[in-house]
């Protein structure tokens, strides 16, 4: 039927090159949503009171930017998941009943100079590996401040800081070769 070739066409297309700036969102249940979208920049977009996603980018959504967005009141603040080489950083993510940033099956991105405030979780990776999280400043989160999930592995936590989170980093023992160095958490 017509529907089943829309679907698999809609979902096999990738678009490129897009760039979403400088939009107000607020009272939706997702902010914004891209499937596909590689080679793109997210930034300066202010997102506040989605009852889901603040911003999700999934399903083969590579080599992106992401920066200078403000993301407050929703379940989770950012989602990257199935998706590889993103540069996240200078966004300020707070008040997200579940994970600030969650990283699902994404691999080899740098993830930068964020600032969440009162997330369940600041940073939280499932099953990704060859991230390099730094620099970051994760303040009173409800469980951790990082919680790095079992399938992920060779991650490099460094320079994070931050106080008034019930937890630091999970486990606290590195494994699977994820490194933590120099964090400090209060």
């Amino acid at each position: 039927p017509a529907s089943i070739i829309r679907k698999i066409l809609w979902v096999s297309m990738v678009l490129k090159n897009i760039m979403i700036k400088n939009m107000d969102i607020s009272h939706f249940g997702y902010g914004i949503r891209a499937r596909g979208a590689a080679e793109s920049t997210f930034m300066d977009n202010n997102i506040a009171q989605v009852s889901r996603f603040g911003l999700a980018i999934v399903e083969n959504s590579n080599d992106n930017i992401v920066s200078w967005n403000l993301i407050e009141s929703s379940a989770i603040g950012m989602q990257i998941g199935g998706s590889y080489r993103y540069s996240v950083s200078n966004n300020i993510i707070r008040f997200a009943s579940s994970s600030g940033i969650l990283f699902q099956y994404s691999n080899d991105n740098v993830i930068g100079s964020n600032i969440m405030e009162n997330n369940y979780y600041g940073i939280n990776l499932g099953s990704s590996s060859n991230n390099q999280i730094q620099s970051n400043m994760i303040s009173y989160s409800g469980w951790k401040a990082i919680f790095v999930g079992s399938g992920s592995k060779n991650n490099i936590i460094s320079g994070n800081s931050g106080s008034g989170n019930v937890g630091a980093i999970s486990p606290e023992i590195p494994e699977n070769g994820n490194q933590y160095i120099n964090n400090n958490f209060v």
